[in-house]
């Protein structure tokens, strides 16, 4: 495993989520309909270019082969397990929040698309942002955390077994 595509993964994951967070919040501050719409859907792109590369570079870097150090490991380990966590808590809010204005709002009202005059408020604001294609990529950085960190935890597991083999050998050459 190549241990820098493994930190590219996860600092594109890391920062697709700050970047996602700060723009997808400014959405909800505008005044027009056609303006929340268009800032949630940059937002949604963001994030899905940012958590897309995360993947890429994961893919990358459980290719490469090259030492994994202990250090490296588990910044690696700890950084994933982090984001991991992280992003599974997003989904779940995302989730629990699209359905909340779901039931509330009762999806899109017919003509909502066609009419020009859409007062901002909850229901606008709900369809406008399209928070049910959020959770599902939160989901994949979660997988990508989890990926990573599996792989990461199995590597190092694999190269102490390793290290603990040759030190037995070296042993029993010794006694014998």
């Amino acid at each position: 495993m190549d241990w820098r595509y493994l930190l590219a993964a996860l600092l594109a994951n890391t920062l697709g989520i700050t970047v996602f967070s700060v723009v997808y919040q400014t959405a909800r501050n505008q005044t027009s309909v056609s303006a929340i719409g268009a800032v949630a859907d940059d937002a949604i792109l963001l994030l899905t270019l940012f958590a897309g590369s995360g993947f890429v570079f994961l893919l990358a870097g459980l290719a490469r082969r090259r030492s994994l150090s202990y250090t490296h490991s588990g910044i690696l380990a700890f950084g994933n397990f982090t984001i991991g966590v992280f992003s599974l808590f997003l989904s779940f809010a995302e989730s629990i929040g699209y359905q909340d204005d779901l039931a509330t709002c009762g999806g899109f009202p017919p003509g909502y698309w066609t009419t020009g005059n859409v007062t901002v408020n909850r229901c606008s604001i709900f369809v406008s942002l399209h928070q049910d294609w959020v959770s599902d990529i939160y989901l994949l950085i979660l997988l990508t955390s989890a990926i990573a960190f599996c792989a990461v935890i199995l590597t190092r597991l694999r190269q102490a077994h390793r290290e603990a083999q040759a030190q037995e050998s070296g042993l029993e050459s010794i006694v014998a």
